[in-house]
């Protein structure tokens, strides 16, 4: 499906999220009430893919809150690019191929 307007995709993202307050009582379904993962499912009206996920979760770190993704890592760190500008302002018409030997995380 192809969105037209990408603010409207994240909007429809983020209503399905599971709440804090949802997983929370996912959790307590499950551990006081022993109730069964599709019938809490059906409670709250999720998935019961989300309800596994939850109390997966929940299982490996005591924690129903939702972990933020952190996203992909950053190639170069805070050092890595004072060092580079550092390189360039030695001299402004310094190849690339120069400046990536001579650091020290090669790039």
């Amino acid at each position: 499906m192809h969105w037209k307007n990408t603010s409207e995709y994240t909007k429809l993202k983020e209503e399905k999220k599971t709440d804090n307050v949802t997983r929370a009582t996912i959790v307590h379904e499950d551990i006081t009430n022993g109730t069964k993962q599709y019938d809490i499912a059906k409670m709250f009206n999720v998935n019961p893919y989300t309800v596994s996920r939850v109390l997966k979760h929940y299982k490996e770190t005591r924690s129903y809150e939702r972990v933020k993704n952190l996203g992909k890592p950053k190639k170069l760190n805070t050092r890595d690019k004072r060092e580079i500008l550092y390189e360039i302002s030695k001299d402004l018409m310094q190849l690339m191929s120069y400046i990536r030997k001579t650091i020290a995380n090669p790039i």
